[in-house]
């Protein structure tokens, strides 16, 4: 998707996409309903009846019946189980079995620590307070039933099992009830029971776990909840209504934090249901709580915490845990608290931002009005880094800080920034041509060339073979790894090198093998300086073409500018009968591409170079013995310097990739290798050297790089081929299909464009890449 302004100064693209006005032609007043007792609006949804499995409770302290049911179904196999192990099951307990089974609460509870840190918008008393109420719960619990330590030890014990089993079972009714009788109880479950009851009602959600007895399923996804605070005479705090029915899996988050340790999964449910009630700010509160270090405030207590508080330090939130207070504050239009915290974010290393809450930010600001010439400022941005905080500038920073982490987004999310930026212009002159969009409709494809002084957010089409956007006449470039980030992913190769190593002599080791006599990643390495011309140890010279064994020596020669992935150019279509490691394609592929005034270097595992060597084929395991044919084909790849072999116990994957990012400095002599778009010769333009494989290297990817580096190697390096199989030294084509790496980019990038400007002068476009369009739409 690109986006620009046409103006004789430094302008910018943008997109921005969010619902655009009711375009149904609905009046939005002919589908809402005024209650005649109360007088108040409400959906016609609300006027669905109340699905018949929300049961509706007799009194406060009776159980939800559905629930009760799978409760019950839950103890009885647990009970069936412990009989069937000799023991007499909750029937040695009687008193307690009754209590397990009893339909509503027979106590009373009254956790006011725990009511308060939910009711105070996520703070947290200590430790030793919600202990001291529990205690005070057991004893009255304990007092009231005449139960001894035994029994109760024996409750605790079935309702740990209950939530081993429900998370078993991906039940989370059973917990609703076994929830209620811990708290009756006041009991002090371990954390790792707290784990599963915790990941089971957030993971596995029941409706009556969300839903009050009066409410629809509607009301439930109501995002701003109206709140009526009152005063409890008995512990002098304010708190929702709703608070006698708390959400549970809100209470357990809440629970585990104050008696343990907060984690990101408790934080980021509390963070969910501050924000569902409308309390962003006490949300980050909650936020900025946890993340600061753990000790603050908690030596007091240190006798009561487990080793793990210790050893965590401070916890680790992501992005789920932050996402919810962002979208918040963008909804209420509160930018300044959005910038702060998406700045916030952006420095956390725990934190990766992903497309759709760059999009978010992006869009509000745009619905706002804020990248527009002559709009204000927000105020208090210089803090974070933002000057100035409007205007086309303004964009450029977000843009140009989405563009680091993000490579393309959404049909959706472009959509959404269209809407945003048709929004922010539709007034303006320069607006003119952007048209509203249908909801349901996808974006046209618009490839005209924009008018002077015009806006654009479009979908567009980018030559593959020039890079030129129709649209705005800008080119787009191909954004190549760094030096920095070469080197970074030689390192991560060379490192890679070992544990590869270890791996194959692991799996060796049951056989008669001699273990390597040469560590992988000096080998490697080795390999990197003869690329570069470096002197290196004589004794791995036998591995390395042209090489006098006697003495130290550099390697001759035109540096390389395609690299060739042997075994996979020889292994292309042999999968028949007939089929083998046919060096004859290898042949093939060096001549053609010397043909294209190309100079290969061909890298192959040591393994093929020998008389004979196994295959491992769908029918088994094939012998292949090697022709004189194939003797003569490697004795000319090596004596003319363009054969590489990989020696055992080391893989040719991590030779090739390093082969494509070497800088051969030595003997390119300061000159680039990478071919322009006019190259006289009629080379392919591109990144050299290029790699010719069809490996998908699904296996190294997630090791080497981060996605968005890998993909910017990858789509500069690797070239692809198709050609007729070989059939011994026979091939019916006498042609390779080449499919050459990227001329640009396809990631989220900005450039000048000069089209209908005086010399000089141009416009900032930027150009997003939309994963589910065609092929070089943007």
């Amino acid at each position: 998707m690109a986006e620009g302004k046409s103006q004789n100064q430094n302008t910018t693209a943008s997109t921005h996409n969010r619902n655009p006005s009711n375009s149904s032609g609905l009046d939005r007043s002919a589908i809402v309903m005024t209650d005649p007792v109360s007088g108040k609006s409400r959906s016609i949804l609300d006027s669905f009846p109340i699905p018949s499995n929300v049961p509706q409770s007799e009194n406060a302290d009776t159980f939800d019946k559905n629930a009760y049911q799978e409760y019950v179904g839950i103890l009885e196999d647990i009970d069936r189980e412990s009989k069937k192990r000799g023991g007499e099951g909750s029937q040695a307990f009687p008193a307690i079995s009754k209590w397990l089974r009893s339909e509503s609460r027979l106590r009373v509870y009254h956790l006011p620590a725990l009511d308060r840190s939910i009711a105070d918008g996520g703070v947290n008393p200590s430790a030793m307070e919600l202990r001291d109420d529990l205690e005070k719960q057991r004893i009255d619990f304990i007092e009231k039933l005449s139960i001894d330590e035994e029994a109760y030890e024996f409750a605790k014990l079935v309702l740990t099992r209950i939530g081993r089993l429900c998370a078993k079972r991906a039940k989370s009714r059973p917990l609703e009830i076994a929830w209620e009788k811990v708290k009756e109880a006041g009991m002090l479950l371990k954390n790792d029971t707290l784990g599963n009851y915790l990941y089971v009602v957030s993971t596995y959600p029941s409706m009556s776990l969300s839903m009050g007895p009066l409410e629809s399923i509607f009301d439930v996804l109501e995002t701003n909840t109206e709140v009526t605070s009152f005063e409890d005479k008995d512990t002098n705090f304010k708190a929702d209504k709703k608070s006698l029915k708390n959400d549970i899996s809100e209470e357990i988050a809440a629970f585990n934090d104050i008696i343990y340790a907060p984690t990101d999964q408790t934080t980021s449910i509390r963070v969910k249901a501050l924000v569902k009630k409308g309390n962003a700010k006490d949300a980050e509160k909650l936020v900025n709580d946890v993340s600061v270090d753990f000790f603050n405030g908690v030596l007091n207590f240190v006798l009561f915490l487990p080793p793990h508080y210790f050893q965590s330090g401070m916890t680790k939130l992501r992005l789920r845990t932050f996402q919810p207070i962002l979208k918040q504050y963008l909804h209420q239009g509160d930018l300044r608290a959005a910038l702060s915290l998406y700045s916030r974010m952006r420095s956390d290393p725990n934190v990766s931002l992903d497309a759709e809450s760059y999009v978010q930010v992006i869009a509000t600001i745009a619905e706002k009005g804020y990248f527009c010439h002559n709009s204000p400022s927000i105020d208090g941005l210089e803090q974070y880094g933002y000057s100035p905080s409007h205007g086309p500038e303004f964009l450029d920073q977000l843009a140009t800080e989405m563009s680091e982490d993000i490579t393309e987004i959404s049909s959706a999310l472009a959509k959404r920034l269209h809407t945003a930026i048709q929004k922010s212009f539709n007034d303006k002159k320069s607006g003119r041509n952007l048209e509203e969009q249908h909801p349901l409709a996808p974006l046209k494809p618009e490839n005209d060339p924009a008018e002077p002084d015009e806006t654009l957010a479009s979908r567009v089409s980018i030559d593959k073979s020039t890079g030129i956007c129709p649209r705005s006449g800008a080119r787009l470039r191909l954004i190549k790894l760094a030096k920095p980030e070469r080197e970074h992913l030689k390192t991560k190769l060379i490192g890679l090198a070992d544990n590869i190593q270890k791996k194959f002599v692991k799996n060796r080791k049951q056989r008669k093998y001699s273990p390597p006599k040469y560590n992988a990643s000096e080998m490697l390495q080795s390999f990197s300086d003869w690329l570069e011309y470096v002197i290196f140890m004589p004794e791995i010279a036998l591995y390395i073409v042209n090489i006098d064994l006697m003495q130290f020596s550099k390697r001759k020669g035109k540096p390389f500018t395609a690299i060739v992935d042997g075994a996979n150019v020889a292994y292309y279509l042999q999968n028949f009968d007939e089929g083998r490691f046919n060096f004859h394609q290898i042949k093939f592929m060096v001549d053609t591409l010397e043909s294209m005034n190309e100079t290969p270097l061909v890298i192959i595992p040591n393994k093929y170079v020998s008389k004979t060597f196994y295959l491992i084929r769908g029918n088994g395991v094939q012998k292949q013995n090697l022709s004189k044919d194939d003797f003569a084909i490697l004795g000319k790849l090596r004596d003319e310097g363009k054969l590489y072999i990989v020696r055992e116990n080391n893989l040719d994957d991590l030779y090739w990739m390093l082969a494509s990012i070497s800088e051969q400095a030595n003997s390119r002599q300061g000159v680039s290798l990478d071919i322009s778009v006019d190259d006289p010769s009629g080379r392919w333009p591109g990144t050299r050297p290029m790699l010719l494989s069809n490996d998908q290297m699904r296996d190294h990817k997630l090791e080497l790089l981060e996605p968005r580096l890998f993909r910017r190697w990858y789509a500069s390096h690797i070239v692809n081929y198709s050609f007729t199989g070989f059939v011994g030294d026979e091939c019916v084509d006498d042609e390779i299909m080449f499919s050459p790496a990227d001329f640009f980019s396809q990631e989220i990038q900005s450039n000048i464009s000069t089209f209908g400007f005086s010399e000089g002068t141009g416009t900032r476009v930027w150009h997003f890449p939309v994963s589910d369009w065609d092929e070089n739409e943007l």
